[in-house]
């Protein structure tokens, strides 16, 4: 980073030289081949050395020289033919080796590949990081034994082709690597022991960022996490119950950890408690998904443990998945949800959210999910960098956007592929949804049924917010008498006052949500032509009055919106006398129809 720094200076500076040369030397200078030799360097630095090599290599003298003092070459050899990899190894790597500071290799030590012969050693003297992929796992001791004569290795990140068979010996000679601050070990095992011991007292490692990219439990964690007194950052991919009580004397404080990062946690609550508290109680962001013990969706534990044992914590991203099946009970845990709404909660401005995955294959899924502000920013952000075009400004703010932002409550349900079987999994999801105050339901399903909405509201009495992707009012099959009289019902008690229909394919579904929520105040379709267009704004308009009497705000995303469709919109509505007192106002590809 400091090398760069003073690039950038020596950048800086050559820029001024050249505004103060002549017109003709400043003109010679706009010639990439005459650019300063740390301009140069700089833009080596983003290159790849083959690639680097193959570009400059044969240019002129000047390039060779070039080459021939750049310092820090960043070889990739895990992609290309055994020949060009041959190749490559031969007049690249082998010649280089005291000036590659990145390495990266692919089926490293394999006797049928062109790399078997390389041997990573003390040769390499300004290696900084080295990625291994398909390692031979049984090669991998006595490779890492050799990189203890690198003495600038910072970065290694392994994944072998198979599970090592001495995983605790794979783990002891990586934390003998003095000069790691990185590690990452990643492989696949449905089944895995890790005897690793205790630490002892000149048993530490320097690293600084630990990624496990495989399965462990939670007592073989806390054993790795003995050696690793100046870890800050740490990544798991599966975190599961003990096999073994913990040992207290292994539960040792390390201070300098700010961020604990689990993909899956099956372990017990009491055991993640004891790992995030007893171990990292100077932790400011935690990352976890947790799984099988229900007593995660303790809101009150959680509020014990935020407000008295992780007073620094800033950062909170938790979920807990279970299974949608025949076996889902509500429980007083499932109760206790709702006071994730409490005032602590709600001073740390953080918003609770479920999250129904629906699949065919791999069995449907809910997710209960508690985020801090600034991870709900991050997906924020993606989601506005996703829908681009979106342009917000004053009170002519979307409707997705307002959900996302705003709501407390909020209830996902992801695409999938069934209907016979849509009234089995309501009746399974429905209670449990019962108990939920959740205000806003976005349904990211293609040709949803009306039938699957209708039977989906009635469990949601506190819904205001409804966001559709697209409706199927016929398909597969037409409203059921019981369907019916659930709309009725449904239509006549519900709360919704805000509805977004992304995209609409006939007038026919816009009539559904006229019957469904007639109190709505604020409704959204995209409209693909300016007939379209005409069509929904005359239909609903005439609506308006008698059927949803409360609509004061219509919005029309349209991507062909331009002054022309605005005039003829207004012309629309002043010649038909279909509002009197309106406002109508374009922003980017949306347009704005409101009225008191």
């Amino acid at each position: 980073m400091k090398r760069l720094l003073i690039y950038r200076f020596s950048t800086n500076e050559n820029i001024k030289k050249l505004r103060t040369l002549p017109y003709d030397d400043r003109k010679r200078a706009n010639c990439f081949e005459d650019l300063p030799n740390e301009i140069h360097f700089e833009i080596f630095d983003y290159l790849e050395a083959c690639h680097l090599y193959e570009a400059f290599s044969n240019l002129n003298m000047r390039f060779q020289n070039l080459l021939a003092s750049f310092a820090r070459l960043k070889m990739n050899l895990s992609i290309g033919s055994k020949e060009l990899r041959q190749n490559r190894c031969t007049h690249i790597l082998m010649p280089n080796k005291h000036r590659i500071v990145s390495l990266q290799l692919c089926n490293f030590l394999d006797l049928e590949d062109p790399l078997s012969h390389c041997i990573i050693d003390a040769s390499f003297i300004r290696l900084e990081s080295l990625r291994l992929i398909g390692i031979s796992a049984d090669k991998l001791v006595p490779l890492l034994i050799g990189l203890i004569a690198l003495p600038h290795l910072f970065s290694l990140s392994i994944e072998p082709d198979d599970l090592p068979d001495d995983i605790s010996n794979v783990y002891q000679a990586i934390f003998n690597l003095s000069s790691l601050k990185y590690n990452q070990l990643s492989f696949f095992s449905l089944e895995l022991f890790i005897p690793l011991p205790i630490a002892t007292k000149n048993q530490f490692t320097g690293i600084e960022v630990l990624v496990i990219d495989h399965r462990c439990t939670i007592d073989e964690l806390i054993n790795m996490l003995s050696y690793t007194s100046r870890l800050s950052r740490l990544s798991c991919s599966e975190v599961n119950e003990s096999n073994k009580s913990i040992i207290k004397e292994a539960l040792i404080q390390i201070s300098s950890l700010k961020c604990i990062r689990i993909v899956l946690c099956a372990a017990d609550f009491d055991e993640l408690e004891s790992l995030i508290t007893k171990i990292a109680p100077q932790l400011e962001e935690l990352h976890v998904t947790c799984c099988r013990d229900i007593t995660y969706l303790d809101s009150d534990r959680w509020k014990r443990i935020v407000s008295k044992d992780l007073l620094k914590l800033r950062t909170f991203d938790f979920k807990y998945e279970e299974n949608i099946d025949e076996d889902l009970e509500v429980t007083p845990y499932h109760t206790s949800i709702n006071r994730f709404n409490s005032s602590f909660w709600l001073k740390r401005k953080s918003q609770f959210r479920i999250y129904i995955n629906t699949d065919l294959w791999n069995g449907d899924t809910i997710i209960y999910s508690f985020i801090s502000p600034s991870v709900l920013q991050t997906n924020f952000d993606k989601v506005k960098k996703q829908y681009a075009d979106i342009v917000i400004e004053n009170q002519y703010e979307t409707m997705a956007e307002s959900a996302l932002s705003s709501e407390i409550y909020q209830l996902t349900i992801t695409d999938n592929f069934r209907n016979d079987d849509d009234n089995v999994f309501i009746d399974y999801i429905g209670p449990m949804l019962g108990i939920l105050k959740v205000s806003c339901l976005i349904l990211e399903r293609r040709m949803m049924f009306i039938g699957f909405l209708i039977n989906l509201i009635q469990y949601l009495p506190h819904l205001e917010s409804l966001v559709i992707s697209s409706l199927s009012v016929v398909t597969p099959r037409y409203l059921s008498a019981t369907e019916v009289q659930i709309l009725r019902l449904v239509s006549s008690t519900n709360k919704i006052t805000k509805v977004i229909l992304q995209h609409m394919n006939d007038l026919s579904e816009v009539q559904f949500l006229i019957d469904l929520c007639p109190i709505m105040h604020y409704l959204e379709v995209t409209c693909d032509d300016d007939q379209s267009l005409e069509n929904f704004i005359r239909f609903i308009l005439m609506k308006n009055t008698k059927y949803i009497p409360n609509l004061s705000t219509i919005c029309i995303k349209n991507y062909k919106t331009n002054e022309i469709t605005i005039n003829k919109l207004q012309h629309l509505i002043d010649v038909e006398q279909l509002r009197l007192n309106y406002i109508i106002k374009k922003i980017d590809k949306r347009i704005y129809l409101e009225w008191n």
